[in-house]
């Protein structure tokens, strides 16, 4: 079968990665015959590009015409540099030369007034072209024969589209998943749609150049997927991927650090998030602690979560994976790769190596830079999650097993080990509020799945969506009232609801779901909830918790019980460690922690680590 016009424009046969860095002839008079072949297209079989791009095929034989290097090349075509005569400039570089300029004026008292060329004029494919229009600068003759002097001829303004996936821009859902080239047009088309719509707005100028440059680095990661046959993952060090703070442990290092815990009007015993650990476990996290019980209600172990956000559990269960940042039991959407690790057969922390069974690279994004990443704890090095991700920071979903990644605001999943698009989420019904909700609120939890034979699961907007073979839309086979947190298990098999009375433990099948145990969480509260404690520290005369004192408390020892089990010395260190890391003034003295000890076993009494059934 001949290529089609796209895959032949993208790649031209015989194309290979040393193509992009040194001038190979065939392959240029080859790609500048399909660009021409591009210029004939009706608008209805292409992308119409706002302005011209540059093809990163043709930068060697651009950077030898101009005498600059392939990175200078890509840099002024990516809008990052501007190409002025000789001088070659970044944008505060250009800033200020400008500023000179108009001060030099000012100084020769010239009433005439400098009007400051714009550095976004001096930017991408057409700076170029204009570039290589200027006296001394010309293609080489076997290129500018073959194109007759036509100063079109080495840029793009079109994109060959078929209709399937003219079909898929329109909105059309896909029934199986696209290949790393059409999920990269599918993302490239709202793009020049949003930049020619903002240019018709007259939007602000940092925002069109932002858009300029998304739309060239798309296309070029177009052509790099066409020739590698999958998405190009440009993996680097921790330090070369995030600014300041590149230094990340890479495996558990015991207890995690002292966290402060979520603000103090967070119901301690509503359940945050809850999983299927192993096949006879289930992890409950709430808002300053994990509990983990087995399928009769019995705690196995309990231990405080505050900041973690959970990854994912061996197939035993018997380990825990969480990292700092980014969960709903955290104070921020960042977080540290740095893996934290229990063990929930010994309740201790993991120090030491990875264990078995716990993913090897995991996702989140990170400060500073408000990316998303993926960072690999076995070869310590780190890659964009998803390159051109328009959406800072955006929410994160993630499968059971840390094995699918589903980006807030992006069409595709992904699969986290290799950026492959594994699934169409427009083959899911649009998210219906619901009666009590503003368009304002979050939207309720959501959780998916990929089971072992490769058929999605979804949970959101009270449905239970199940991947049917044959069917582009997914089958809704039940319904279910809201909770506050939910999962399925890695294998699709079962699903987890939870509410602040109870964890519900279903059997997913063809037909619907089946409920085959309900763990009851009010047992639990005892251990959670700190309003006794507030309680009786009034009670006892004691001078009343600050605010940061109180989430520094809770954040290091989760659970009451394990409040009373702690000694002075420890808890003072712990809760003025996690005050400094809060930036707090206060500190909790070895005195202080005594009498909250004293006044927590008075509390309960020496049966308070029973309060819920053991």
């Amino acid at each position: 079968m001949a290529p089609s016009p796209l895959r032949t424009l993208l790649a031209p046969a015989g194309s290979a990665l040393a193509d992009l860095q040194h001038v190979n002839r065939g392959r240029v008079l080859a790609l500048v015959s399909a660009l021409a072949s591009t210029r004939a297209l009706p608008e209805d079989d292409a992308l119409l590009l706002p302005e011209p791009i540059l093809h990163p095929l043709l930068r060697p034989v651009i950077a030898d015409a101009l005498g600059l290097e392939l990175g200078q090349v890509a840099g002024v075509a990516a809008h990052a540099l501007a190409l002025d005569g000789a001088a070659l400039l970044d944008e505060d570089r250009w800033r200020a030369r400008e500023d000179e300029r108009a001060a030099a004026r000012e100084d020769d008292d010239d009433d005439d007034d400098i009007e400051l060329r714009e550095f976004h004029d001096f930017t991408g494919a057409l700076a170029l072209r204009r570039a290589l229009a200027e006296p001394g600068r010309a293609l080489p003759t076997w290129l500018s024969e073959h194109i007759q002097d036509d100063a079109d001829a080495l840029w793009l303004d079109r994109l060959p589209i078929d209709a399937p996936l003219r079909d898929a821009l329109d909105g059309e859902p896909l029934a199986e998943a696209p290949d790393a080239i059409s999920a990269e047009l599918l993302r490239l088309g709202p793009t020049i749609e949003r930049l020619h719509r903002l240019r018709t707005l007259r939007a602000p100028t940092v925002i069109v150049t932002s858009l300029r440059r998304a739309i060239q680095e798309s296309f070029d990661r177009v052509c790099f997927a066409a020739l590698l046959g999958q998405p190009l993952r440009a993996w680097t060090t921790f330090d070369q991927l995030v600014t300041g703070s590149g230094e990340f442990a890479l495996t558990p290092a015991g207890p995690p650090s002292p966290l402060a815990a979520l603000e103090a009007d967070v119901d301690a015993t509503t359940p945050l998030a809850v999983a299927l650990a192993g096949r006879a476990r289930v992890l409950v996290m709430f808002a300053h602690a994990s509990v983990v019980l087995d399928l009769d209600g019995r705690v196995l172990d309990q231990f405080p979560t505050a900041g973690l956000r959970f990854i994912a559990a061996s197939e035993t269960g018997q380990h825990l994976m969480f990292v700092s940042g980014g969960g709903p039991c955290s104070r921020t959407v960042y977080f540290s790769p740095s893996p934290v690790v229990r063990d929930a057969d010994a309740r201790a922390w993991v120090a030491g190596p990875l264990p078995a069974g716990v993913p090897r690279q995991v996702v989140g994004n990170v400060a500073d830079v408000r990316w998303s990443v993926v960072a690999d704890l076995e070869r310590a090095r780190g890659c964009l999650l998803l390159p051109g991700c328009m959406n800072d920071a955006p929410d994160l979903w993630t499968d059971p097993g840390h094995r699918v990644v589903w980006i807030d605001g992006e069409r595709m999943l992904l699969e986290i080990a290799s950026g492959e698009p594994v699934f169409d989420t427009a083959r899911l019904p649009e998210d219906e509020l619901g009666e009590d909700m503003d368009e304002d609120e979050l939207l309720p939890p959501r959780a998916f799945t990929r089971a072992r034979d490769g058929r999605f699961l979804f949970a959101r907007a009270g449905q239970l969506l199940v991947e049917r073979p044959g069917q582009t839309e997914l089958a809704a086979v039940a319904s279910y009232r809201q909770g506050t947190a939910l999962s399925f298990d890695a294998d699709g098999e079962f699903f987890l609801l939870a509410r602040p009375d109870a964890v519900e433990v279903s059997r997913v099948d063809a037909d619907g779901v089946t409920l085959i145990h309900r763990l009851e969480l009010a047992p639990l509260r005892a251990r959670l909830d700190p309003a006794p404690l507030r309680n009786a520290l009034r009670g006892e005369g004691v001078s009343p918790l600050s605010a940061d004192v109180w989430r520094a408390l809770l954040g290091t020892v989760g659970t009451l019980d394990d409040l009373a089990t702690t000694s002075p010395a420890s808890l003072a260190r712990d809760v003025t460690t996690s005050l400094e890391a809060m930036y707090a003034s206060e500190t909790l003295s070895e005195a202080q922690a005594a009498a909250l000890i004293a006044i927590c076993e008075k509390i309960a009494g020496t049966d308070l680590g029973r309060s819920g059934t053991e």
